[in-house]
C-alpha cells in the first residue's frame, strides 16, 4: 500500500525521531524513493535537526573549555591571594623580630653600663 504524500508529510517528523512502527517506516521509505518532494522535505528536516545537533555539541564543548579556564583563573587568583598574604605575615614576623632585637640590643646595653 503506498501512501499519499501529505500523509508521508506529516508522518515525516517521527518517522526521523524513530517513533513509528516498522511496517510505517517500510511504506515512508517506498515513498521516499518515489516521490521527490517529500524526500527534499525529508533531507531538509534530518539535516535541521543533525545541525541543530552539532550546534549542541560545539556548545557544550565550549562550556567545559569554559569551565576549565574559570576554574584555572580562581586557582591562579588564590595561588596568589594565599602567596601575598603569606609574604605579608613575614614581613610582619621580620619586623617583629628586628623590634625584638633593636629593644633587646637596648637592654643588653643598659645592663652593660651598669
Amino acid at each position: 500500500m503506498s501512501l499519499k504524500c501529505h500523509i508521508v508529510k506529516d508522518l515525516l517528523p517521527n518517522y526521523i525521531d524513530h517513533v513509528t512502527s516498522q511496517e510505517t517506516n517500510q511504506d515512508i521509505q517506498e515513498h521516499l524513493k518515489d516521490c521527490e518532494d517529500s524526500k527534499k522535505i525529508y533531507d531538509e528536516m534530518n539535516y535541521k535537526i543533525t545541525d541543530q545537533l552539532i550546534d549542541l555539541n560545539q556548545v557544550n564543548n565550549n562550556l567545559k573549555e569554559i569551565n576549565y579556564l574559570k576554574k584555572y583563573k580562581n586557582t591562579k587568583i588564590l595561588f596568589f591571594v594565599l602567596s601575598y598574604s603569606c609574604l605579608l605575615l613575614l614581613e610582619y614576623i621580620q619586623c617583629f623580630l628586628l623590634s625584638l632585637g633593636i629593644c633587646g640590643c637596648m637592654i643588653v646595653r643598659k645592663r652593660l653600663m651598669i
